[in-house]
């Protein structure tokens, strides 16, 4: 199944500046849990699918990582966080443009470099999770960090989401909204020699609105006493897995 990707056109700049502003409440969770686990000062990162940056440059900033690296396949995002980069003067983060599922020629070069490969928000935009986590371990990092939707069972779910022109025919673009099983998910990456898992499901704390609901943006509700993030039709449920060699 092929699915279409995003054009410039598309990609708003907006979101992706804001996040240099004002970081999410996920990224905070999932970077805090990221540094209980492992003292990210000083550590090289790898981040897969690092869009314009802004992940890399937080750790940066709260953490000192040290050199490190992203990888997207979007050209407008990489040229987003070069720029991001000069304006904020950090000289040891660098972008390449690049396919997080083949990453061959890169890996032969930064082998045995990377300490921590991060892969956020991406797993369920793919395709299956397989390609890109053969993509990390070709680097040999001792650790590697995703964020997905997980389900908490035996049960793989392909949710391929088309969003249509109005009284028209045909699909102006299609996203996956893929969720896997948590427990196949640790077991392949143990198959891989990562033997020790640490798993946090994510918290969303703020109250997010959104007026029109019928649409693909996100927004928060109560179910059950709990608060959970839905998006369309769906209830999102984030984990954040970080696996170690």
């Amino acid at each position: 199944m092929t699915i279409r990707k995003e054009n410039s056109r598309q990609i708003d700049l907006k979101y992706h500046i804001k996040q240099y502003r004002n970081p999410y409440e996920t990224t905070k969770q999932i970077t805090s849990f990221l540094n209980k686990k492992i003292n990210l000062k000083f550590k090289n990162f790898l981040d897969l699918g690092s869009g314009s940056g802004a992940n890399l440059f937080y750790l940066k900033k709260k953490f000192k990582i040290a050199d490190s690296f992203g990888v997207d396949n979007q050209p407008t995002l990489i040229k987003l966080a070069k720029k991001m980069m000069k304006n904020k003067n950090i000289k040891n983060i660098r972008f390449y443009l690049g396919n997080i599922e083949k990453l061959n020629k890169s890996a032969n070069i930064l082998k045995n470099k990377i300490d921590v490969v991060t892969i956020l928000q991406v797993l369920s935009i793919l395709d299956g999770y397989k390609k890109v986590i053969n993509s990390a371990i070709k680097f040999n990092p001792k650790f590697i960090a995703v964020s997905s939707l997980f389900w908490d069972g035996y049960l793989d779910f392909k949710i391929r989401v088309d969003f249509l022109k109005k009284n028209k025919g045909g699909i102006v673009t299609s996203r996956y909204y893929n969720i896997y099983s948590i427990y196949k998910y640790l077991e392949y990456m143990k198959s891989k020699g990562y033997k020790k898992n640490y798993v946090k499901k994510l918290k969303f704390m703020k109250n997010l609105k959104l007026k029109d609901k019928k649409i693909m943006g996100s927004y928060t509700s109560n179910l059950n006493g709990k608060k959970v993030l839905i998006t369309g039709p769906l209830i999102q449920s984030w984990y954040f897995i970080i696996s170690k060699k």
